[in-house]
């Protein structure tokens, strides 16, 4: 009996003790064969995130550098002395009226219509360059100014970007139009007779964008030049549609 208790003590004991010490083995063998694979597979991850960011790059460079060899060719520039071809007799025309107007000293205004992309600006760009580089001494000084009527959401405010441009006048955002149109009129309208020695030419590119039902502010831009005494050359442009029908 005693035997039989023994025996069976010692047979209840191991199978408390050697299944689990089997279980506590092999899970402490799958900890330590399963932790350098996992170690491997993070290696292997960053290395392919290292690649894919390499190519990357080297993708971007490619492209910028191959965007670089094409622009000039996609992009030509017109920097240094460009000729305008075809547009002889026209720029023979403008030349003229700027040349007349700048000897006498008198104020005028020429109207260019035409389709876009004709050489419209190109020509009296290429007049007023001349006239601010190549004009003989004793000519009277000049001072340009360039706007396009497509660039305000209001016409009236031709006046400040005129008077910021001829003048470097300092303005603040609150000075009104009104007030601008008013300092306009005592420099080109100066009230000594005499003759101007300075000239104020106005390239007025689409003015056709400052058309309104009162029309204020383009009477305005053709009275300057009109006026007795003024020194002020206005240039307007429009695509297509005569000025006469819409005025």
């Amino acid at each position: 009996m005693v035997t039989t208790r023994r025996s069976e003590g010692t047979r209840s004991c191991q199978p408390k003790t050697n299944p689990k010490g089997k279980k506590r083995g092999r899970t402490s063998i799958a900890t330590a064969t399963s932790s350098p694979d996992g170690g491997n597979e993070n290696e292997r991850s960053r290395s392919n995130v290292t690649v894919a960011m390499t190519r990357k790059r080297k993708r971007a460079k490619t492209e910028e550098k191959e965007k670089e060899e094409l622009e000039p060719l996609l992009f030509p520039s017109c920097e240094g002395e460009t000729e305008i071809i075809g547009r002889e007799s026209e720029k023979d025309q403008i030349h003229n009226f700027m040349k007349e107007c700048m000897s006498n000293r008198v104020g005028a205004s020429l109207y260019i219509c035409g389709s876009a992309g004709t050489g419209k600006t190109a020509c009296v760009t290429e007049t007023l360059d001349y006239i601010e580089n190549g004009l003989p001494n004793g000519s009277p000084r000049t001072k340009i100014a360039r706007v396009n009527g497509n660039t305000y959401n209001s016409p009236e405010k031709i006046y400040n970007a005129l008077l910021q441009q001829l003048f470097d006048f300092k303005m603040e955002e609150s000075y009104s139009a009104e007030n601008a149109r008013v300092q306009l009129s005592k420099k080109f309208i100066p009230t000594r007779k005499r003759k101007a020695t300075t000239m104020y030419i106005i390239m007025v590119d689409e003015i056709d964008q400052l058309i309104t039902t009162e029309q204020e502010v383009l009477y305005q831009l053709f009275e300057w030049p009109a006026l007795p005494g003024s020194n002020m050359i206005l240039v307007s442009f429009m695509h297509n549609s005569p000025f006469l029908f819409i005025c």
